[in-house]
């Protein structure tokens, strides 16, 4: 399940949950950040900008 406002959950937000944060720089390069599932995820996919091609 992805929810777009998750501050909207409170405190009924599951402690395993993936966080992932969009940015635009000023120059227009994309970042994503996640942050969670610790031991689940590949450290190459942390804070991996997102080439400008594949940008929305």
């Amino acid at each position: 399940m992805v929810v777009e406002w998750p501050e909207r959950l409170e405190d009924m937000t599951p402690a395993e949950a993936l966080h992932i944060t969009l940015d635009v720089t000023p120059d227009g390069d994309r970042h994503a950040r996640l942050a969670g599932w610790s031991g689940r995820l590949p450290v190459h996919l942390l804070q991996q900008p997102i080439p400008p091609e594949h940008g929305a």
